[in-house]
């Protein structure tokens, strides 16, 4: 992993592209809802998340972060896992791109949510708890802040390979760096070390709807419904299972507009799958705006949750103006020109899932065995992050005795053993 580290890092020095602007920004990232077959959005933990680099910061590290922990939202001992939220808002990263060294300043709000984890450090976050909502670093509003980032450009007088931190975990966050973006520091309130980084990241979660609604018929088709107020492109339905898939894929979908079905038009194995949709969302990326390097380095990043993890998912890009709403942004000095694509990745929770898992909870809760649990924990983890809904919907109607037996499993299963007690 460190040899991959070191490896984007230099691949990210390789100037293939200039901006045509002298001071541009650049940003991309997901937001994930999951629902059920009939399109109903469902609230889940993240039982399973991609593996962030030790340096990145959060509410609750100790550490370098460690005051922040004593004021935030969440309880001190538990954190991002015993959160339940209908979206999870993974991986936004900012880029810049100047023709000198400047230095801005970034505010991100986010209304109907709030970060989790970031880096570099930032001068002011929020919500935090009112009593503590005067310190100097953390806000009454849900917001992310940086103060004074210093942008140099990419090349000029700077070693990437030895400024930017490494970490053996988090091979999903080091793809990201395989830009020509320039390079960012930021001096840190907390330690007085300077972070330096290629992009600002940050994550969170929240309580709203994505404007997209998908469910299933009962010919097992996907039907699609636009609930926004702005035209949806580039909509890609996978469905992958057993090392094989399918993919359609729906242009344009304007406000207001249903399709009834849309019927699967291709059928690959997974390996083939992965390469023919990777090319067709880096198209998709650039024609909103992206730099081909960076839609590369988006599709890198999550290449083997978006098209490799059983299931089915519809993928598409989320209009610029529900991002701006969602996620308002504020620059300064403003730049000459801001792009943003948001993804939204909306996994349906299938009915055979469903009720594979209730039939197994409801086989093994009677079995005396010691083998029972692990019967079920193996079909538990098949389903990755998402089992927490899966079992939402697949404990309805089982007994009180199999409900239980079901919840027992699970909370021993992913949760990290200081939270078990929050997952039921």
């Amino acid at each position: 992993m460190k040899t991959l580290c070191l490896a984007l890092v230099l691949a990210a020095q390789i100037p293939l592209a200039r901006a045509a602007d002298s001071f541009v920004a650049h940003e991309w990232g997901t937001f994930t809802s999951v629902q059920g077959a009939d399109g109903n959005l469902l609230s889940w933990h993240p039982l399973q998340s991609s593996e962030l680099p030790a340096f990145v910061h959060d509410w609750l590290s100790e550490g370098s972060n460690s005051a922040l922990a004593r004021l935030g939202p969440i309880a001190p001992g538990t954190g991002k896992y015993t959160i339940i939220s209908l979206q999870r808002m993974e991986t936004p990263v900012i880029y810049f791109y100047s023709d000198r060294q400047r230095t801005v300043d970034v505010s991100v709000g986010f209304p109907d949510g709030f970060v989790t984890e970031w880096y570099p450090q930032i001068d002011q976050i929020g919500p935090a708890i009112a009593a503590q909502a005067s310190t100097n670093h953390v806000c009454r509003d849900s917001r992310i802040h940086w103060a004074n980032v210093t942008v140099s450009p990419a090349g000029k007088s700077v070693d990437a390979a030895t400024e930017l931190p490494c970490d053996p975990a988090g091979g999903h966050y080091f793809a990201a760096r395989n830009t020509d973006s320039a390079l960012l520091h930021v001096n840190a309130w907390d330690t007085g070390a300077t972070e330096s980084e290629k992009f600002l990241f940050y994550r969170g979660v929240g309580n709203f709807s994505t404007p997209l609604r998908a469910s299933i018929n009962s010919d097992g088709r996907i039907a699609l419904a636009n609930t926004g107020t702005n035209a949806l492109t580039h909509l890609l339905l996978l469905n992958l299972r057993d090392g094989s898939g399918t993919i359609s894929m729906v242009e344009h979908l304007e406000p207001g507009q249903s399709l009834a079905g849309v019927a699967p038009a291709t059928v690959l194995d997974k390996t083939n799958l992965a390469t023919l949709v990777g090319r067709m969302m880096t198209t998709s990326l650039i024609n909103e705006g992206l730099y081909p390097r960076e839609a590369a380095a988006m599709v890198a990043t999550w290449t083997d949750s978006w098209f490799a993890e059983d299931g089915m998912r519809v993928l598409y890009v989320l209009p610029r103006a529900w991002t701006d709403a969602t996620l308002p942004i504020t620059l300064s000095p403003a730049p000459e020109n801001i792009v943003r694509v948001m993804v939204g990745r909306a996994e349906i929770i299938t009915p055979s899932r469903v009720q594979h898992l209730h039939d197994e909870v409801g086989k093994w809760a009677y079995d005396s065995s010691p083998g029972a649990r692990d019967h079920v924990a193996a079909d538990m983890k098949q389903l990755g992050r998402f089992v927490d809904p899966t079992w939402q919907l697949a404990s309805k109607g089982l007994d009180p005795m199999a409900v239980d037996f079901g919840s027992n499993v699970l909370r021993t299963l992913v949760v990290p053993s200081n939270v078990h007690a929050a997952v039921n």
